[in-house]
């Protein structure tokens, strides 16, 4: 350990910099399999909404509304609000994506 370019040399920098890489790697492969998949139309044919709506009546879950949102990789759930929000390709399409996230009101809103 030494000085190098007037800044000093912590070992912790190195454990920073191997955490940085497998984030970045780790975010490449979820981004590169979401890609794929929305290539692939699900086998029901129902959109995102329609496949989490029916989920919902199922499992007898009334207050939850269903509300479209901009972005890449930005489904989610706001508990505070009971709001499932969708992307708007993922709400009117019936890609194989849609699969994941019809999976996860059932667990979310009850």
């Amino acid at each position: 350990m030494g000085y190098y370019y007037g800044y000093y040399m912590d070992p912790t920098y190195l454990l920073v910099l191997i955490g940085a890489v497998l984030c970045i790697f780790a975010q490449m492969r979820v981004f590169s399999a979401y890609k794929k998949y929305a290539r692939i139309r699900s086998r029901s044919g129902l959109t995102g909404a329609e496949a989490a709506q029916r989920i919902l009546q199922l499992s007898g879950i009334h207050d939850v509304r269903i509300e479209h949102v901009r972005g890449e990789l930005t489904d989610h759930y706001d508990p505070a609000h009971k709001v499932l929000r969708f992307r708007i390709r993922i709400r009117f399409a019936g890609g194989c994506r849609c699969g994941g996230a019809r999976v996860r009101p059932r667990g979310t809103a009850s």
